[in-house]
């Protein structure tokens, strides 16, 4: 999900409340009573194994809990777009970027999450956090999706099938 396309959901709804669940072997609901503490855009540029160039910029919400204890306290959909235009106004952000959640859970790591859209209802806006995941990124000139490097253990690749320079 990008910034625009979250900004549109929170629109649509601005007196829902916002919930995330972190979606892992066990699901986490994020404590309701976080706080919106900042709001980064991220440019990254990239060279893989296979010596291609990217670049990409994310914009990531970071999220936090200061407390288990719930204060009460709730950032709706419209408050967190009041928040991102004070920021946009600032830093003006590229709303078609990837949106990350960054939150530290009660097991004190700092993770970020693609956020994913589950329901919108009943004044509620509920999202799916899940981890980033790695992956070869030369694997398409490897001709080979398992693994880039090699087939199996053992094998070592060929001159023409190494991704990695």
């Amino acid at each position: 999900m990008n910034l625009n396309e979250f900004n549109q959901l929170l629109a649509a709804q601005p007196n829902a409340n916002i919930i995330y669940k972190i979606q892992e072997a066990q699901q986490v609901l994020v404590n309701q009573h976080v706080h919106l503490t900042e709001i980064k855009q991220q440019h990254v540029q990239s060279v893989d194994c296979g010596g291609k160039s990217t670049s990409w910029t994310d914009i990531i919400l970071q999220l936090w809990s200061h407390s288990k204890k719930d204060d009460g306290h709730r950032v709706n959909a419209q408050k967190m777009l009041d928040i991102i235009k004070q920021v946009n106004n600032k830093l003006p952000l590229k709303t078609e970027s990837e949106l990350l959640i960054e939150y530290r859970g009660d097991d004190n790591k700092l993770s970020h999450y693609y956020i994913e859209l589950i329901s919108s209802a009943n004044s509620e806006i509920q999202f799916k956090l899940s981890g980033l995941k790695t992956q070869c990124k030369a694997a398409e000139e490897c001709s080979t999706t398992q693994n880039c490097c090699n087939s199996s253990e053992n094998e070592k690749p060929s001159k023409h099938q190494s991704c990695c320079a």
